[in-house]
């Protein structure tokens, strides 16, 4: 029988070859229902060797490794786990798939600090792909071996951005395969990866993609973007620990096991240099300024942002994770409280306040420090304030919600469905339905209280005081302001670097030897 080469049957057939050719596996999702996993997808080449340090290579090589692969990384016990060959995304497509048109969610998780696994997602493709939807997850390099950096031309960094580019790029290319429609794809993003989301939706994929999800993660945050010199320092630090390596080339030809396990050892420099024991808790190996995936400091464009929907969330103890680290460390754990007030670093820890005076800043330190209040401050610094930042700034549909962290308990099944249900609706472009707090206080709105936050009162009234205590003192720039420079003044556009890196809220400032 002849088949038109353009009539649809000709287009299911040769679908249908091309999802064989790369093989999958039938999986049950709940009840009836049934998908497709087809894992370890290569999407560029693998960044080893001559590959690795550099922006990632396409390859359109049709077939998989028929597994999932983790990229190379450090757990919470410090050792070092995952692939370096690791370039991959992971497809999940409900049956019937042939001929759909889908919505699709591309899904880029990511670890704010130590003491965090990638492996524990908040995205889970069962719950997902029963609502009739493609889900795609995205492995990129991570920590030296994605954000390692000279901040300059040789070595610009933001490699593990620049994969989730390529990625993304491929779901663009090939989705409709696997049933998608690359008109409806929205973007979302759990801690770094939400930060990271957020970084493209204002940059690079703005207006190609309408719909954002970023769930524990701004990219306002401190730990979001290094200051100037930050990722730099860092980068000579680790390779100058490889015998005096200064040159990339021959670091390249180093293992990539030896180079993550070396850039979790440089968190250990807190106990010669005390300022910066924050370093045991952020990633030194983070995104950087680089004028092409980040074009500036998102606070210095905070009226030049992308127009798309947003859905906005935050867990109610998102600052429990310090618990984890003073748990860890009980040799240090004593000390940190003196040690941050001591050598406390407003910028580093309330981000961007570019409108105070010198002592109206400190008055938000003061606040804290005269409760010893280290939990709070990371908490509203980190979490809250980032989180209002976006709500004032973005310039399309905006919703933020907040929710109990329940993973671990007998109620993690319940809150996990309500999330993916209210995920499916935002994919879909059909309303939120969250309720108050008084409605369901496990899941529940929070758009309003970002902007005022006496709304803030009924679920969590001390911390609704202290957000009151930082909007009293217009802690954010205008709304229509362009460009924000160290002095507060709106409209300069041409920061010098020095300004620009007094006006960064992110890390703190210290001297290391001269040798490093």
């Amino acid at each position: 029988m002849y088949v038109p080469p353009t009539s649809p049957l000709a287009r299911i057939w040769a679908t249908w070859g091309y999802l064989q050719s790369i093989g999958s596996r039938e999986l049950t999702a709940r009840g009836d229902n049934y998908y497709l996993a087809f894992e370890g997808i290569r999407y560029a080449k693998p960044p080893i060797g001559y590959n690795s340090f550099r922006d990632p290579i396409s390859f359109n090589y049709q077939g998989n490794t028929e597994r999932k692969v983790h990229c190379m990384d450090i757990d919470s016990n410090g050792k070092v786990f995952g692939e370096e060959d690791c370039l991959c995304i992971n497809v999940y497509t409900p049956l019937p798939y042939v001929n759909k048109s889908l919505p699709v969610l591309i899904w880029i998780d990511g670890r704010r600090f130590h003491y965090e696994s990638v492996r524990d997602s908040v995205c889970q493709p069962a719950r997902l792909v029963e609502k009739w939807m493609v889900v795609v997850t995205v492995n990129y390099r991570l920590g030296p071996l994605g954000f390692l950096s000279s901040e300059g031309k040789s070595n610009p960094g933001n490699y593990g951005l620049k994969d989730q580019q390529m990625a993304i790029e491929w779901v663009f290319k090939n989705i409709h395969k696997f049933g998608g429609d690359p008109k409806k794809i929205t973007l979302g993003g759990e801690g770094g990866g939400a930060a990271h989301v957020l970084f493209h939706l204002n940059g690079a994929l703005s207006g190609r993609i309408s719909k954002g999800i970023a769930l524990s993660g701004s990219r306002f945050a401190p730990w979001a973007i290094s200051k100037i010199g930050w990722v730099k320092r860092n980068t000579r630090t680790i390779m100058v620990s490889f015998w005096s390596l200064n040159h990339l080339d021959r670091f390249r030809t180093m293992t990539s096991s030896e180079i993550v396990a070396k850039a979790n050892k440089l968190n250990n420099h807190w106990l010669v240099y005390r300022a910066i024991w924050l370093e045991k808790i952020l990633y030194p190996f983070i995104p950087v300024v680089d004028g092409a995936v980040i074009k500036d400091d998102p606070w210095k464009k905070v009226g030049t942002q992308g127009n798309f929907s947003l859905l906005l969330g935050i867990k109610d103890k998102e600052e429990s994770f310090i618990d984890s680290f003073l748990k860890k460390e009980k040799k240090i754990g004593s000390l940190v409280s003196s040690i941050f007030w001591d050598d406390f670093n407003y910028e580093l820890i309330v981000g961007k306040a570019n409108n105070l005076i010198s002592d109206d800043r400190y008055k938000v330190a003061e606040f804290y420090k005269s409760n010893n209040d280290l939990k709070s401050i990371i908490k509203d610094g980190w979490f809250i304030f980032p989180a209002m930042a976006e709500a004032k700034f973005h310039r399309g549909p905006f919703e933020a919600f907040m929710y109990q962290d329940l993973r671990g308990t007998p109620s993690q099944n319940e809150t996990m469905k309500n999330l993916s249900d209210l995920i499916a609706r935002f994919v879909y472009g059909n309303p939120s339905e969250l309720k108050s707090y008084s409605e369901d206080k496990r899941l529940f709105k929070i758009t309003a209280a970002l902007h005022n936050p006496r709304l803030f009162k009924e679920m969590d009234e001390p911390m609704s005081k202290r957000m009151q205590t930082w909007k009293s003192l217009n802690m954010l720039p205008p709304h229509d302001s362009t460009s924000i420079a160290s002095t507060g003044q709106e409209g300069n556009q041409s920061t010098s670097n020095a300004s620009r890196e007094m006006s960064q809220p992110h890390l703190p400032c210290f001297s290391f030897p001269e040798h490093l």
